[in-house]
């Protein structure tokens, strides 16, 4: 299956380089005419506008479905394999690492007045600490 969607995807990619140049090659006016100019009843043979036309939206049909059936094989190449799809915008990613640990949001507990208060020698000097260096 793998094989089968790397080869829609080359195809794809080929249709889609022969499509630019198409287009690029032979100008707006003739790739991208879409079969608009007046035509005439009768069935001789097809012009070189025409050919053009006629390819360039064989081009993009073939483009748009050979995406479309890359993105289905893709698809379900990452089901089988197991790969979660992307979430949706509704469902918030929370991975482990960021949750919060449990009693994070429980206040902390208020010390006591009595450990609150300084030390009776919190602000006192040491006793030599001042005194000059003697010789």
């Amino acid at each position: 299956m793998e094989l089968f969607a790397k080869l829609v995807l080359g195809l794809a990619l080929l249709v889609a380089i022969v499509f630019a140049l198409l287009v690029l090659v032979t100008g707006k006016g003739d790739a991208m005419s879409g079969g608009g100019s007046v035509r005439t009843s009768f069935k001789g043979k097809a012009s070189f506008d025409d050919i053009i036309s006629k390819w360039t939206l064989y081009m993009g049909v073939s483009f748009m479905g050979l995406v479309l059936l890359y993105t289905v094989i893709s698809n379900r190449l990452t089901a089988s394999e197991g790969i979660a799809p992307m979430p949706s915008a509704q469902t918030p990613i929370t991975p482990e690492s960021n949750k919060p640990a449990e009693g994070a949001n429980t206040p902390a507990p208020t010390p006591s007045p009595e450990a609150s208060k300084p030390s009776e020698s919190a602000n006192t000097p040491a006793p030599d600490a001042n005194t000059p260096a003697t010789k």
